[in-house]
């Protein structure tokens, strides 16, 4: 089904958002990490509401996202939403005020002050709805985090807004879609273990053709290391894949690659921290399976982000090292 792009209009973006995930594509995955969600009959207003306050009261950096900002304006100048589209919302303040002002009405302040001290007046299905399209503009590229002369890393808040969104049944349908490939078939594009092995098989060959160099790839056999890639060095970054595969040749890495685990892209991080982690297992359970002492993770920016802060802690509790190449 062909869709329309919506015009761009600098100085308001309102009008860009992912499409959203079905209920059906929802459903498969809430089953995978055990979450059941609102019903039908439930207050999607209210729920939200109490989800957030519930993140701001538990969560340290969500508290330090919402409470620190002084409006100071530097990461202005190097959000990369804010300095294309122009538009205030769609940027790590602007953001940060759209929950403020929801948060701002739960406290006394609020109460007493209202609108003087920007309390929302009334939060309903279209504010909840510019919440998911402004929150979805961001990049999660952290670089208002590396500006601010706080360290006020609004990603995190981000993360936490998308994650409640989503338990409300409002998430992005391509990153919905890639996370439920990633769960079955342990990457982004779907690859089977045959068409893994097919791609291999040929790149092995033009390796011989341009370098003369005869190189082998073991496939879901045990070895010293794992080596993790980017499905889509499997596609458009082929010469990627090649440097991966002659480097690990040249220091006589004894390796193995996993049809269950190819790739390095973890959808989580921009969803939910509960497929952030069941991605994140399968890895381990690669690494686990095929008795290895060593993972080597390939290149993904956002990929690296959650191994190292999830997945090689959980390695370390088998034995395995986690290093990227």
């Amino acid at each position: 089904m062909a869709h329309k792009l919506p015009e761009f209009r600098y100085g308001d973006t309102s009008n860009i958002k992912p499409h959203k995930a079905d209920a059906k594509l929802l459903e498969r995955l809430h089953s995978r990490v055990n979450f059941k969600p609102p019903g039908p009959e439930t207050d999607r207003i209210a729920y939200f509401k109490r989800r957030l306050l519930e993140e701001f009261d538990s969560n340290r950096n969500v508290k330090l996202a919402v409470e620190t900002c002084v409006h100071c304006g530097a990461c202005l100048t190097v959000c990369p939403t804010y300095v294309t589209t122009g538009d205030i919302k769609n940027s790590p303040v602007g953001r940060a005020e759209l929950i403020r002002a929801i948060i701002k009405g739960e406290k006394p302040s609020g109460k007493i002050f209202g609108k003087a001290v920007n309390t929302l007046r009334k939060f309903d299905e279209n504010y909840l709805e510019m919440l998911y399209t402004y929150y979805w503009q961001c990049l999660i590229c952290r670089k208002c985090a590396t500006y601010c002369p706080f360290g006020v890393d609004q990603a995190t808040l981000t993360r936490t807004v998308r994650s409640i969104l989503y338990e409300i049944g409002m998430a992005s349908r391509f990153v919905v879609t890639t996370i439920d490939s990633m769960e079955r078939t342990g990457n982004n594009m779907a690859l089977t273990p045959a068409a893994i092995k097919n791609i291999l098989d040929f790149v092995i060959k033009e390796i011989k053709e341009e370098k003369g160099v005869e190189i082998k790839v073991k496939v879901d056999q045990p070895a010293y290391a794992l080596f993790l890639p980017s499905s889509a060095d499997f596609f458009m970054n082929i010469e990627t894949l090649k440097g991966h595969l002659l480097f690990m040749h040249a220091i006589g890495m004894d390796y193995t690659v996993s049809t269950k685990a190819l790739e390095v892209a973890n959808f989580g991080l921009f969803l939910d921290p509960r497929h952030l982690r069941y991605i994140g297992e399968i890895y381990v359970n690669a690494a686990r399976e095929l008795g290895v002492k060593l993972a080597v993770f390939g290149e993904c920016g956002h990929g690296w982000h959650a191994f190292k802060n999830y997945v090689v802690p959980r390695l370390r509790e088998y034995g395995i090292e986690g290093v990227h190449i």
